[in-house]
C-alpha cells in the first residue's frame, strides 16, 4: 500500500491524506481500495471505495462525505454510503445522512445525525447522538 500523507497548499487547498489503491491477493481472495481526504477553505471532503472478490463472490462498498464549518465550533455534514456484501438477504440500498457536530475542543465533540435508507416499500430511518473523545 502506498500512502500520500503530505500537506500540499495551493491558496486555500490542502490535501490531507490519500491512499492509493491497495491490492491484496491470496489463492481465492482479491481485495483493493482507495481512500482520499481533502480540505478546501471551510469544507472537508472524504471518500473511500473498497472491493473484495472472495471465492467467486464479490463484496464492495463506498462512502462519500462532505462537511462545512459554520464556525469554529459547529460543523454541518452530509454523507452517502453503500455496502454490497455476499449475503443475498441483506438490504444493500444506499444510506443518506445529514448531521451537525459541535466541537467542545479539538479532542472531543458531540455528533448528531439523521440517516435514511430507501428499500422499495419500506424505508429505514435512524436518528443518533454520539459523544466522541480523541486520544491522539
Amino acid at each position: 500500500m502506498e500512502t500520500i500523507n503530505r500537506k500540499a497548499f495551493y491558496d486555500k487547498f490542502e490535501l490531507i491524506h490519500c491512499t492509493l489503491p491497495n491490492v491484496v491477493v491470496t489463492v481465492n481472495d482479491y481485495r483493493y481500495g482507495i481512500h482520499c481526504q481533502l480540505k478546501i477553505a471551510g469544507f472537508d471532503f472524504q471518500g473511500e471505495f473498497v472491493q473484495a472478490d472472495i471465492s467467486n463472490h464479490s463484496a464492495w462498498g463506498y462512502y462519500a462525505y462532505a462537511a462545512y464549518y459554520l464556525s469554529n465550533d459547529f460543523q454541518s455534514l452530509t454523507q452517502t454510503e453503500k455496502y454490497k456484501d455476499v449475503n443475498s438477504v441483506t438490504m444493500d440500498s444506499e444510506w443518506y445522512l445529514i448531521g451537525l457536530n459541535y466541537y467542545f475542543t479539538q479532542k472531543n465533540k458531540l455528533m448528531s445525525g439523521y440517516k435514511t435508507q430507501f428499500n422499495g416499500n419500506k424505508n429505514i430511518n435512524e436518528a443518533e447522538i454520539q459523544y466522541q473523545i480523541f486520544f491522539n
